[in-house]
């Protein structure tokens, strides 16, 4: 092909994934990627996160890869978040989120499945973001719980506002328990948190709930 015909980024996309976990082949077509100034191009960058990330101990170079992309997309994203997911370095991805988050940029439902993966959310900010935007996109609310979790003990009003609202929309009567475990913890509902906990009322069409509220 190489002699008859230029590759695409197409092509070279293919062929790099194609190479999976083998990093020596993977770095060589890296090489000629590099010579033919296809390295630049966002879907020739993405499927060479996944095949270093892929290959033993190729984090750094999936990393240096991602850093060298001057327009990365989502895939770019979640494919280094996916690789240090793989790698072991849970933290790291955690790291990258938070970088993605606070930069404002736009994340989607396998996204949140890979920080998920990761098994530790430390920041509330973070966490709090993560509930409400995982409810949005269709997914699991037992997953929104696990996140909710994580802070161990650090949840504030918003952070529990987050976390009920997001059963008063799939389960409003376990959205009313979580309403009075988080009065057992001595907080002060706000505003929001009744608007959401007597939309969870509604769900439940009793007008005993609405009263005790």
């Amino acid at each position: 092909m190489l002699v008859w015909h230029r590759p695409t980024e197409f092509a070279f996309a293919s062929v790099i994934s194609a190479c999976g976990g083998d990093g020596d082949c993977g770095r060589q077509v890296h090489a000629l990627a590099l010579k033919t100034s296809f390295d630049s191009c966002v879907f020739v960058g993405n499927a060479l996160i996944m095949m270093y990330c892929r290959s033993c101990g190729g984090a750094d170079e999936a990393w240096s890869v991602y850093e060298s992309m001057e327009f990365p997309n989502l895939v770019s994203w979640n494919s280094m978040i996916a690789g240090f997911q793989v790698c072991g370095y849970g933290n790291r991805a955690l790291e990258l989120f938070s970088q993605m988050h606070f930069s404002g940029i736009r994340f989607d439902r396998a996204t949140l499945c890979l920080i998920i993966k990761t098994g530790f959310i430390s920041e509330i900010e973070v966490a709090t973001a993560m509930v409400k935007a995982y409810s949005s996109l269709g997914g699991e609310v037992s997953d929104c719980y696990k996140i909710f979790l994580e802070l161990d003990g650090r949840q504030d009003v918003i952070s529990w506002n987050g976390i009920i609202a997001a059963y008063a929309e799939r389960d409003p009567e376990e959205a009313i328990l979580l309403f009075r475990q988080f009065l057992r913890e001595c907080l002060a509902p706000d505003r929001h948190m009744f608007s959401v906990v007597l939309k969870a009322c509604a769900g439940l069409a009793t007008e005993r709930h609405a009263l005790a509220v």
